[in-house]
């Protein structure tokens, strides 16, 4: 009788204990961009959700980026995917990543590099702001393209960044229309350099 009462005392708890690790280790992010290439958009959607805005000072220097295709591809729209490869998975043009920096006044800025076998290396300029992000309902660091020197199809781009490991940040690619909500390019995944 006082064995069966011990188990059912200890029972729930033993239950709980193991509920709690196996969450916290469920819980554990991605620590590479090959982890994030792995993932699907819905959770691509709730890491970003979690990720924390990231320092400007963490970012400083030369980033390796990466476009991230879910992989879960039927929630990815058909021109974004064709667009994503023939522009950041092209054998004819790398996308290298982003390098933060600060000018001779002391204000952020960032490029979005480029590589090209028929060009040679080029850029798109970008301002990066800490703001609240109107698509993601949350503050996130902006990266805004508009910038005279940039083409102008390429000042309607709008990245968002969060962190989600030590050296590791997702992003997201936008696109402002015309008229209407700005529509979602591609996932992307920044990594410190080592």
């Amino acid at each position: 009788m006082l064995r069966k009462a011990l188990c059912l005392l200890t029972g729930p708890f033993v239950l709980l204990l193991l509920l709690t690790v196996a969450s916290a280790e469920a819980a554990e992010p991605p620590a590479t961009i090959t982890a994030l290439e792995e993932l699907g958009s819905e959770e691509l959607e709730r890491l970003f959700a979690s990720g924390s805005v990231p320092r400007l000072e963490e970012l400083e220097g030369r980033l390796r980026g990466r476009a991230i295709l879910p992989r879960n591809e039927e929630a990815f729209c058909g021109w974004c995917e064709g667009l994503v490869r023939a522009l950041f998975r092209s054998p004819f043009i790398l996308w290298a990543g982003k390098e933060f920096y600060r000018d001779p006044e002391g204000a952020w800025n960032a490029r979005n590099l480029f590589y090209s076998a028929s060009f040679g290396h080029g850029s798109f300029r970008m301002r990066p702001v800490i703001a609240a992000s109107p698509m993601a309902k949350r503050t996130v660091l902006f990266l805004d393209y508009r910038n005279e020197r940039n083409p102008a199809v390429i000042q309607r781009v709008l990245d968002e960044v969060v962190a989600v490991a030590p050296g590791l940040w997702l992003g997201r690619a936008w696109y402002r229309v015309e008229q209407g909500a700005p529509v979602e390019l591609v996932w992307f995944a920044l990594e410190q350099i080592p």
